[in-house]
């Protein structure tokens, strides 16, 4: 029997490094049937300054030893760093594969309104510098990637994201990216500050908590533990294996 796979954030909020990179996304690494699998590598000074090499290193691991990696969803936060794992396999969404940008105009009430508060803006080169690099898989629908690790489609922050599911010996991880910006959005359920789509978003947040998952990642904060596993204090970011 093979082992369990193993999940890890290295590198993020529960980092003190994090904020001398200058923030950006949770990134994960994932061990399952002998792959490496990277989840969000993050956002462009993370790579420059060299924290995604550094946190690599850590684990005895160059760019050149992941297998694969996924995107959650395109926004450039989560996938600027892509191009450090040149020719690998990248899985992203079909409909996130658009060269329009959105981007979000500056206002005073700080609720966000895709219909009043949108730039739209078509830039290909951006889409060749995130994907053009590696081979590019697009998802549609729910992809199985390994045996215990699968990709399930969750729209709403943007009309391509998706979360990534691991099934462990502990219950199941999700990888949820910005379904949930903040642990307090996933937990209440609440709409994050950026979405596309309300309802779609309140419904694929819905269908991870279905899921009953041990641990929920959301894109910029520490991990959520579920009900049915009890976090150890040391093990509590997952900047550790979890299972151990």
């Amino acid at each position: 029997m093979s082992e369990s796979p193993r999940v890890k954030i290295l590198f993020g909020p529960s980092r003190a490094e994090f904020e001398k990179a200058g923030g950006g996304s949770n990134v994960v690494l994932i061990e399952n049937e002998g792959k490496r699998i990277v989840v969000d590598p993050g956002f462009w000074p993370v790579g420059l300054r060299g924290y995604l090499h550094y946190f690599l290193r850590k684990e005895s691991l160059e760019p050149k030893d992941i297998d694969m990696v996924i995107n959650t969803h395109l926004h450039f936060d989560h996938s600027d760093n892509n191009i450090f794992f040149r020719g690998k396999p990248l899985y992203v969404h079909e409909k996130d594969l658009n060269s329009t940008l959105f981007i979000q105009d500056l206002y005073p009430d700080g609720a966000y309104s895709p219909d009043k508060y949108t730039i739209r803006f078509d830039c290909p080169e951006h889409l060749q510098f995130l994907t053009g690099a590696l081979d590019l898989q697009k998802v549609k629908g729910d992809v199985r990637i390994t045996r215990d690790v699968r990709i399930i489609e969750t729209p709403g922050h943007t009309p391509g994201s998706v979360s990534v599911i691991v099934n462990t010996s502990e219950g199941p991880v999700a990888v949820i990216g910005d379904v949930a910006i903040s642990a307090r959005d996933y937990v209440e359920q609440k709409l994050p500050i950026f979405v596309r789509d309300r309802d779609a978003l309140i419904s694929s947040q819905r269908r991870i908590a279905q899921l009953e998952p041990s641990v929920v990642i959301p894109g910029h904060d520490l991990p959520i533990w579920g009900n049915k596993f009890r976090p150890p204090i040391s093990n509590f970011d997952m900047t550790e294996w979890f299972p151990r």
